[in-house]
């Protein structure tokens, strides 16, 4: 990675959209991962860590790795999505050999954030039980951080989970809520109405994978059949798809490429009384002078679609092939 690349704290799920955007950030020249908070959502806990260090193993970075959350602030056991991103969050495939640990290290957040302060860019694209635990236990530090990312959310838009709520912030609406509170600087929300358009298609994804290195290297056959699956987990659920979203992707690639995004501020909330809006989030875009008094952060309206697809497959197949050498 260039010395100018963005330096970027990941937490996630570990699920395969947050596989591919950590693919996306390894083979790009612009972005570095610097730490993975590893935490449930898509998956345990425990199967998110083994990913992650699996993925240690294949990029062959000695990234830190750190155990976030294994339930959210409500006290609810979680629910995993084992139809949509497969029993260990790898679509059809298992990794039974790597060894399962579990981490209890999150406190070296903190040392992380102090080492690339004002340099670090967070991002967030699974629930924000972790990342509302680091603003709980590290106030201060975390005002280090140079910009935040969180995809979740959807604004006048349908959920994923329910009618009208999202799976990341239906997972832990109490953490949203204190993430938005605390945040020492505006948030990036990227919601399912921009992040639900991230389609890549069956024939971007075969062309990409035959491409990277002739399609011999082990991310080109790790990638398929992830993607396979999750293209026709999402088909299942809508036949007339033409893709499949990779919602973290495009997140991650917002992280390069901001300039083609189109942000409003507005206040922010996320309902949390039990019922049927349980978990929506509520974005304040009336065109008058008073409004709520949410946290104002910053909403993603519209992307370059097209931009992203061209990104998407310049970058794996570029660095693909240069990490090959």
């Amino acid at each position: 990675m260039g010395g100018l690349s963005e330096k970027v704290l990941f937490f996630g799920d570990l699920g395969i959209d947050d596989i591919f955007a950590l693919f996306y950030a390894y083979y790009s020249e612009d972005i570095e991962v610097v730490g993975v908070v590893a935490d449930y959502g898509n998956v345990s806990k425990d199967e998110a860590v083994k990913n992650a260090r699996y993925l240690q193993k294949i990029f062959k970075k000695d990234v830190p790795v750190m155990g976030g959350a294994r339930i959210p602030l409500t006290g609810k056991e979680p629910e995993y999505f084992p139809e949509i991103h497969g029993l260990e969050g790898l679509g059809p495939l298992s990794i039974a050999d790597e060894p399962s640990s579990t981490f209890e290290n999150f406190f070296e957040v903190a040392p992380l954030i102090d080492k690339y302060e004002g340099n670090l860019t967070l991002i967030n694209v699974g629930r924000l039980t972790s990342l509302a635990s680091a603003f709980v236990f590290f106030p201060e530090t975390m005002k280090k951080i140079k910009d935040f990312y969180i995809m979740g959310g959807a604004f006048n838009y349908p959920g994923n989970v329910t009618p009208v709520a999202e799976a990341n912030f239906h997972g832990d609406p109490i953490a949203a809520n204190i993430v938005f509170s605390r945040a020492p600087r505006k948030v990036r929300i990227f919601p399912l109405n921009v992040t639900q358009n991230s389609i890549i298609t069956p024939y971007v994804m075969d062309y990409v994978i035959s491409e990277m290195n002739s399609g011999k290297m082990e991310p080109a056959k790790i990638l398929k059949p992830m993607y396979d699956f999750y293209f026709n987990a999402y088909k299942k659920q809508n036949p007339s798809i033409q893709g499949t979203p990779l919602h973290d992707l495009m997140t991650m690639w917002a992280i390069k490429d901001k300039q083609c995004i189109i942000f409003a501020d507005a206040p922010v909330k996320v309902i949390t009384e039990e019922g049927d809006a349980f978990g929506q989030s509520i974005a304040d875009f009336r065109k008058i002078r008073e409004k709520a008094l949410y946290p104002v952060h910053k909403i993603a309206l519209r992307a370059d679609y097209a931009r992203f697809v061209n990104s998407f497959a310049e970058t794996f197949i570029k660095g693909s092939n240069r990490s090959a050498k």
